[in-house]
């Protein structure tokens, strides 16, 4: 995959068409959707990605497990962001 750098120190980047699953509690209700995300940052040896929900950013660490799926019958592992493990804003 190819990775577009946002910023010239390269601690900010995205990656054209990747996803996450994300689930958690926004507004008293359930949510569990698959989203795109907006961008990566670094955190030193760590990652951490950023994807709106209801017009909210949350920004976390993609948990270890991964989920398969299948879009357009190719096979996709994705991983998943807890919200209730985000920042918010």
């Amino acid at each position: 995959m190819r990775a577009l750098y946002l910023n010239n120190s390269g601690s900010r980047w995205i990656i054209p068409g990747n996803t996450v699953r994300v689930v958690g509690t926004v507004n008293g209700k359930a949510y569990n959707k698959i989203r795109k995300v907006d961008y990566y940052e670094s955190l030193g040896n760590f990652a951490t990605c950023t994807v709106r929900v209801n017009g909210v950013r949350y920004t976390g660490f993609k948990s270890d497990t991964s989920e398969y799926y299948e879009k357009d019958n190719v096979g996709v592992f994705i991983g998943t962001l807890h919200l209730d493990k985000c920042r918010k804003g």
